[in-house]
């Protein structure tokens, strides 16, 4: 029986992580308006429990 389970689970070699550069910009500017913020916020479903953010809908 030892010999069915050693075929299966052998200690891996090392694997060498190919190495990459990622190219990207990200966001430059991120424009907000009060008034947007504002109607989100008066959208909010008081009936509803707090997300992972923290942000209660009372």
């Amino acid at each position: 029986m030892n010999e069915s389970f050693k075929t299966v689970f052998t200690e891996e070699e090392e694997f060498a992580e190919p190495n990459r550069t990622l190219h990207c910009r990200g966001l430059q500017e991120i424009i907000m308006l009060k008034e947007d913020i504002g109607r989100l916020l008066d959208n909010l479903d008081v009936r509803k429990a707090m997300g992972l953010d923290g942000v209660s809908g009372c």
